[in-house]
């Protein structure tokens, strides 16, 4: 083997193993390996269909739900939920109160810019992995757009 130009591997893994190590493999003269340097494995972020994530505040599905039936809906949809959640930009803070409780303009993090967010250019990016919905969670407890 060439030291210049090792062998790479990869091998995904869609359960985490606790203690999971990666060994360097060194030939003896009987060209028999022996395993040693062991080191933690590298973690990756996996993106995920946008669709499939979740860029609300917290609770704010379960609240729309809570509000049902609303119009013509019995239950909640995708399409519904984000309609309610993109026109919080637009709408006074009493029509909000009236339906959510509490107004979502006290989270400080617009709307619009979540429905940036999940647009179309940013799959397969940083944005579109579970670690940056955890994030974007700690995010919106801040109320500070900035972040």
């Amino acid at each position: 083997m060439n030291p210049n130009n090792p062998i790479y591997f990869e091998s995904p893994v869609s359960n985490e193993i606790e203690g999971f190590m990666v060994y360097k493999g060194v030939r003896n003269k009987d060209g028999k390996i022996r395993w040693q340097d062991p080191k933690p494995m590298e973690k990756w972020l996996v993106p995920v269909d946008l669709e499939l994530l979740d860029f609300y505040p917290e609770e704010f599905e379960s609240t729309v739900a809570q509000g049902m039936p609303f119009r013509n809906y019995k239950t909640t949809t995708k399409a519904l939920i984000d309609s309610f959640y993109y026109s919080l930009d637009n709408q006074s803070e009493a029509l909000t109160d009236s339906f959510f409780n509490h107004s979502c303009s006290d989270c400080g993090i617009k709307p619009a810019s979540i429905k940036v967010l999940k647009s179309k250019q940013f799959n397969n990016t940083l944005i579109s992995t579970r670690e940056f919905v955890s994030l974007l969670k700690v995010i919106f407890k801040t109320c500070d757009q900035r972040y």
